[in-house]
Protein backbone atom coordinates (compact mmCIF):
# COMPACT_ATOMS: atom_id res chain seq x y z
CA UNK A 1 0.00 0.00 0.00
CA UNK A 2 2.79 2.28 0.71
CA UNK A 3 4.45 1.72 -2.21
CA UNK A 4 1.08 2.60 -4.58
CA UNK A 5 0.15 5.49 -2.39
CA UNK A 6 3.33 6.94 -0.21
CA UNK A 7 1.61 10.43 0.11
CA UNK A 8 -1.77 8.97 2.13
CA UNK A 9 -2.40 8.52 4.80
CA UNK A 10 -2.85 4.74 6.18
CA UNK A 11 -5.92 5.83 8.34
CA UNK A 12 -7.64 7.71 5.19
CA UNK A 13 -6.63 4.71 2.73
CA UNK A 14 -8.66 2.24 5.36
CA UNK A 15 -10.94 4.63 6.21
CA UNK A 16 -11.97 4.42 2.03
CA UNK A 17 -11.79 1.08 2.11
CA UNK A 18 -14.05 0.47 4.86
CA UNK A 19 -11.15 -2.05 6.38
CA UNK A 20 -9.59 -1.64 9.48
CA UNK A 21 -5.85 -0.94 10.02
CA UNK A 22 -5.59 -4.31 11.79
CA UNK A 23 -6.19 -6.16 8.67
CA UNK A 24 -2.93 -4.28 6.94
CA UNK A 25 -0.30 -5.57 9.90
CA UNK A 26 1.11 -8.63 9.60
CA UNK A 27 2.00 -9.96 12.82
CA UNK A 28 5.01 -12.65 13.46
CA UNK A 29 4.18 -16.02 14.19
CA UNK A 30 5.93 -15.44 17.17
CA UNK A 31 4.03 -12.46 18.43
CA UNK A 32 0.29 -14.83 17.79
CA UNK A 33 0.51 -16.91 20.95
CA UNK A 34 -2.87 -17.98 22.35
CA UNK A 35 -3.58 -19.08 25.95
CA UNK A 36 -3.33 -22.72 26.92
CA UNK A 37 -7.25 -23.95 27.35
CA UNK A 38 -8.84 -24.60 30.48
CA UNK A 39 -9.87 -28.37 29.99
CA UNK A 40 -12.73 -28.42 32.70
CA UNK A 41 -14.22 -25.27 31.35
CA UNK A 42 -14.06 -26.47 27.63
CA UNK A 43 -16.00 -29.47 28.76
CA UNK A 44 -18.77 -27.80 31.12
CA UNK A 45 -19.16 -25.61 28.26
CA UNK A 46 -19.27 -28.36 25.83
CA UNK A 47 -21.69 -29.93 28.07
CA UNK A 48 -24.19 -26.96 28.57
CA UNK A 49 -24.08 -26.68 24.49
CA UNK A 50 -25.42 -30.24 24.40
CA UNK A 51 -28.01 -30.16 26.42
CA UNK A 52 -29.62 -26.59 25.06
CA UNK A 53 -28.21 -26.12 21.31
CA UNK A 54 -30.13 -22.89 20.84
CA UNK A 55 -28.47 -21.21 23.79
CA UNK A 56 -26.10 -18.31 22.77
CA UNK A 57 -23.15 -17.05 24.01
CA UNK A 58 -24.43 -14.56 26.43
CA UNK A 59 -26.84 -17.45 28.12
CA UNK A 60 -24.05 -19.75 28.70
CA UNK A 61 -21.59 -16.69 30.38
CA UNK A 62 -24.81 -16.10 32.84
CA UNK A 63 -25.56 -19.48 33.37
CA UNK A 64 -21.23 -20.48 34.22
CA UNK A 65 -20.83 -17.48 36.13
CA UNK A 66 -24.26 -17.25 38.43
CA UNK A 67 -25.25 -20.88 38.11
CA UNK A 68 -21.89 -22.28 38.45
CA UNK A 69 -20.17 -19.56 40.61
CA UNK A 70 -17.68 -18.92 37.37
CA UNK A 71 -16.06 -15.84 37.86
CA UNK A 72 -13.75 -13.82 34.43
Amino acid sequence: MRAALPQASERRVCRLLCAPRSSLRQVPAEMRRRRPLDAALVERIWALTRRQSTFGYRKLWALLRFGDGIMP
